[in-house]
């Protein structure tokens, strides 16, 4: 399992170009996510900021030496603008399916009219400095409801896993 996720995650630095001076802001603390910022480390970025909602996880992140945001006391767009003016350099969607906070995601979700929540990539492709990149190696499988605007999509690169 670690030879996969470890992979994966080290993937993530290469297809959202991670370099020396960068920030990087990570969406989900799961293992790949954690691994995730032990690469971004190893490739000497100016600042990790994690996002989750499970304490432990932002925990670990923390003693890992990221910055950390907790999406169930905070807002997330704005804290993160709040803490990197123009927005992180490149951000890695590490949650999938699985990051689905809204009300309206959870009802849908349990609905069956929904079966991926798009969250992270929405809040990634709002926040990435013009331009810069967007990484997803979370796993996304089905059919997904209020999708961002493709304005947004066309000023970033994205790159799926």
């Amino acid at each position: 399992m670690l030879s996969d996720i470890a992979c994966t995650a080290w993937h993530a630095m290469e297809l959202g170009e991670v370099k020396q001076g960068q920030t990087v802001a990570l969406w989900g603390r799961g293992p790949g996510g954690l691994i995730a910022i032990m690469c971004a480390k190893h490739r000497g970025v100016k600042r990790i900021i994690a996002i989750d909602h499970i304490p432990k996880r932002l925990e670990k992140a923390h003693e890992l030496g990221a910055e950390t945001i907790s999406y169930d006391e905070q807002l997330i767009i704005p804290t993160m603008l709040e803490i990197c003016k123009d927005g992180p350099d490149v951000c890695i969607d590490a949650t999938g399916f699985r990051y689905a906070k809204e009300t309206i995601h959870k009802i849908e979700r349990l609905l069956r009219l929904e079966t991926d929540a798009t969250s992270a990539i929405y809040e990634a492709i709002y926040l990435v400095k013009k331009f810069d990149n967007i990484s997803v190696i979370g796993d996304y499988y089905g059919l997904t409801n209020h999708f961002t605007s493709l304005g947004h999509v066309g000023a970033c690169r994205i790159s799926f896993l």
